[in-house]
């Protein structure tokens, strides 16, 4: 089997874990922002890292590939990146089936390079207030981003979590309600009117809420009534399946957002800023590693004994 050179990346409170199970001359703390996360590449680069393994959830893996995409010489590197966990953290790990147990991939670490690369599409998201553009799998702005702002502060003990709810169930249930997406949102140049709902888009096969994207391309929902979101109860995770409330995806083009009321990219959340026009696009693909085997998760459930 060949073996690939490879770091574990992480931060945050999985770095912990990432040092116990992976070792800590292995591992690095992902830098906070594009900048020093870039630097830290280029490093792995000229030391002919193959394999970029990150431990932890959306926000880390965004931020990986952010930095990544957005750079020439990185992309030429040919760097491939494994979205490793652990279960449940990561959209994007669930997607692809290729989260496992931290032992068990600290143990196969190295026959990585033999595994399948999935050239995975993804979203190019640009900000007007902010410099260079951003990278991810899943975009969301309107009700998404106050429900996944509510799920990041229900992390943080039951009081956030009463308080979180809360509020999210009041933003929900008012009647009189200010635009939550934008003032207009203008899609493949049509101008839509946004009040009460959310927009999404993403390069996955499914991504938040069970929504399902059949299409081997960059999908979007224009609009999904917040009703659609909230049928399935307000709780923690607030990863239910909207169902047929959220209509059918169509194609991403362009998505234009005059100020947004908020937005989330992957795991990262963005703040309103009134002088913000958003603009969301196919991005280029990067390569992702999974575990071999049709089945995915249910091998690597069945191997580290959760099939059980």
């Amino acid at each position: 089997m060949s073996q690939a050179t490879y770091a574990v990346l992480s931060g945050g409170f999985f770095l912990d874990d990432a040092r116990r199970y992976f070792g800590a001359d292995k591992v690095i703390a992902l830098g906070g922002d594009r900048a020093e996360v870039g630097a830290q590449l280029h490093e792995l680069a000229a030391d002919e890292v193959e394999l970029l393994a990150v431990y932890g959830d959306d926000a880390l893996v965004g931020r990986v590939i952010s930095a990544l995409l957005g750079e020439v010489n990185l992309v030429a590197s040919g760097m491939r990146v494994w979205p490793c966990g652990p279960r449940g953290a990561s959209v994007v790990g669930e997607a692809l089936a290729s989260e496992m147990k931290p032992s068990r991939a600290a143990r196969i670490m190295l026959e990585a390079a033999g595994w399948p690369v999935q050239m995975t599409p993804t979203l190019k998201v640009s900000a007007s207030t902010h410099s260079g553009a951003r990278y991810g799998f899943s975009f969301g702005a309107g009700w998404v981003y106050r429900a996944r702002r509510a799920q990041s502060e229900a992390q943080k003990g039951a009081g956030r979590l009463v308080s979180a709810v809360a509020r999210l169930a009041s933003d929900t249930l008012r009647e009189a309600q200010a635009q939550d997406v934008a003032a207009r949102m203008r899609v493949a140049r049509a101008i839509v009117e946004m009040h009460q709902g959310s927009v999404v888009a993403t390069s996955l096969e499914r991504t938040w809420y069970g929504l399902r994207n059949p299409a081997a391309k960059p999908a979007l929902w224009a609009h999904i009534p917040t009703r659609a979101l909230v049928s399935q109860g307000l709780k923690p995770e607030l990863l239910e399946s909207v169902g047929e409330g959220a209509g059918r995806a169509a194609e991403l083009d362009e998505l234009v957002l005059d100020a947004p009321a908020g937005w989330v990219l992957d795991g990262e959340l963005f703040e309103p800023e009134e002088s913000c026009v958003l603009r969301v696009s196919p991005g280029p693909k990067v390569a992702l590693v999974r575990p071999p085997g049709r089945l995915g998760a249910l091998v690597s459930r069945v191997i580290d004994g959760r099939g059980r």
